[in-house]
């Protein structure tokens, strides 16, 4: 059962009772059977099979950070599939709530009882495990974390705790809860990413399982997997013991490595001496999981021994050898009662560069579970006998070993070739920066063409102003010509009009009656009447044309040539008797 550290009020799920279609699968909601600031889990029916069962984990993301937290532990759970010591996702969804929230739902393996329940039923009288029991069970962590450690990049769980351990029907111990993992291993310069790294530390890890350089990044080590190797030797302690190493998760206590190896229940000196291997201060003193895995597996009996650390299906030694991180990355100590020079099982593992591909495969039947009686020599039973060590049983494990290795591809890390995932990646990266530069390349030319056609197109606008000008002054200085005597009558309103054009035609009948009263001289050529036909038609037409070219000219008063044209013909009309003028 999990149990989450209460880091925030929860919103109320109200899932129980509730049909809902999770993927392919389709689930009854039954009861709550954890929660926590940030989820909830309930126990799930199958309704098309009621005798399968689920567990329900429920949370709600009220944002990016929250969202991308899920979809984090939804890809771990899916690289993870397969493995016999981690539980499996079934199936998962994440829901639109609206307002910017999402609801997510993960269908995964249920498990009846988790650790805290099964240490806390142990402590009520039934007494402390046998030492077999201890490393058989925390084996099966050290399988998951192996797993975990050797993806690429390496995945550190960062919350290994007794609450995140489940043990199955098959008695095997599953880790769960992987919404704290991190692949961002890296030493912390700066202020802002320290306080960053402050808050998700104290979200997502436990204070007792903190390792020292999570407590205080002022230490400037790098934070990366090893965090759990810290918690792994707090896990052990506990499982022997039945408290935590640290009591009351003091800080100091922990940055001073204050804790005490009780006397009672005793155990042997391997493992007392692997749990203060693993709570080393720094860690790049603390050995790595591959290490640990051996140790724990020399320790326990013959029958109980496995030949390589469990893997998930898809991870095979065809891609172990290119997506995997380098590890395991230092040697492991030597044997106990064994030299490392003498070529024996840990020395045929890291000096063997040609593997063979028999692995040997173990009987995991005869594992026990941590409800079976106790013995009052367990701390004697657990040392493997001389018998044990024969002929056999070290090619076989020299076979194991060599298969191991093979998988890691030892040769390839010892002459420091790059993995072809990581060539591969370099060679996109160098054809993203070349498409890059000739992206701004491009970009520049653009620009540079569009200066000058905005350089261009102002001198155009600025040309147009200045015709726009030059054409309004010369409109404004031919505007008196329009108020001149000869053009008053055009420009003026018909009653004013009509009013001129009467007294014009008096003045024009005084004058021609004045005219014709006086003889014309013969030397003129006029009729009798005073008046030339040829005379009379010209001055009828320029008279006319006159009239016209004054209308034309305040209707389009903009022409200059046109007013020039009307002045010169205004001054022939001046010209002419003033007999002319009525016509």
């Amino acid at each position: 059962m999990w149990k989450f550290k209460p880091f925030a009020q929860k919103e109320p799920a109200g899932l129980e009772g509730r049909y809902l279609e999770i993927g392919s699968l389709k689930v009854q909601v039954r009861n709550v059977i954890a929660e926590g600031g940030f989820s909830s889990v309930y126990l799930a029916q199958d309704t098309t099979h009621p005798s399968k069962q689920y567990a329900l984990k429920h949370m709600i993301c009220n944002d990016e950070e929250s969202l991308e937290l899920v979809m984090k532990e939804i890809s771990v759970l899916k690289s993870l599939k397969g493995h016999p010591n981690v539980v499996t996702l079934y199936a998962h969804g994440i829901l639109d709530m609206g307002r910017g929230k999402k609801e997510a739902l993960l269908a995964m393996e249920f498990c009846g009882k988790s650790l805290v329940e099964v240490l806390e039923s142990r402590g009520g009288g039934a007494g402390y495990f046998e030492e077999k029991q201890v490393l058989a069970s925390f084996r099966d962590v050290c399988n998951a974390v192996f797993a975990m450690h050797c993806q690429y990049p390496r995945i550190a769980h960062r919350d290994l705790k007794a609450e995140n351990l489940l043990l199955s029907s098959d008695g095997q111990w599953k880790l769960c809860d992987f919404g704290s993992v991190s692949t961002n291993h890296k030493v912390f310069e700066r202020a802002e990413e320290m306080g960053i790294e402050e808050d998700n530390i104290r979200k997502h890890t436990t204070p007792g399982y903190r390792a020292p350089e999570m407590w205080d990044l002022f230490r400037r080590e790098v934070i990366s997997e090893k965090v759990d190797i810290w918690a792994l030797g707090c896990l052990l302690f506990r499982i022997c013991y039945f408290k935590n190493a640290f009591d009351g998760e003091s800080k100091l206590q922990i940055l001073n490595g204050n804790y005490r190896i009780p006397e009672s229940p005793k155990y042997s000196t391997s493992v007392t001496d692997l749990i203060k291997d693993m709570l080393q201060g720094s860690p790049d003193e603390r050995p790595d999981i591959t290490q640990i895995w051996f140790r724990v597996n020399e320790l326990l009996p013959v029958n109980l021994q496995k030949s390589l650390p469990d893997q998930p299906p898809e991870m095979g030694s065809s891609k172990s050898a290119s997506n995997s991180s380098p590890a395991p990355r230092r040697s492991p100590p030597p044997s106990s009662g064994e030299p490392a020079s003498s070529g024996g099982l840990l020395g045929a593992f890291w000096a063997t560069q040609h593997a063979k591909t028999s692995v040997v495969t173990e009987d995991n039947k005869g594992m026990p579970i941590f409800d079976e009686p106790n013995s009052h020599n367990s701390h004697h039973s657990n040392k493997p006998s001389p018998a044990a060590t024969n002929n056999r049983s070290r090619v076989s494990k020299d076979d194991a070993f060599n298969s191991f290795i093979a998988d890691f591809d030892t040769a390839k890390l010892d002459n420091g070739n790059k993995p072809a995932k990581e060539v591969a990646l370099e060679a996109e990266v160098e054809r993203l920066k070349e498409e890059l530069k000739r992206t701004k390349s491009e970009k520049a030319e653009i620009t540079a063409k569009f200066e000058k056609l905005s350089v261009i197109c102002r001198s155009q606008r600025q040309e147009l102003q200045d015709l726009k000008q030059t054409l309004a002054s010369k409109t404004v200085t031919s505007s008196p010509s329009r108020d001149s005597p000869g053009m008053r009558s055009t420009s003026s309103t018909p009653s004013r009009d009509k009013g001129n054009n009467n007294s014009n035609n008096e003045s024009v009948r005084s004058k021609s009656k004045t005219a014709s009263l006086a003889p014309a001289p013969a030397s003129q050529g006029f009729e009798p009447w005073g008046f030339e036909t040829e005379s009379f038609r010209a001055a009828s037409q320029s008279s006319g044309s006159a009239s016209t070219t004054a209308q034309r000219s305040v209707s389009f008063g903009s022409s200059s040539q046109r007013l020039g044209n009307t002045k010169m013909r205004e001054n022939q009309k001046a010209a002419q008797p003033a007999g002319w003028a009525g016509f």
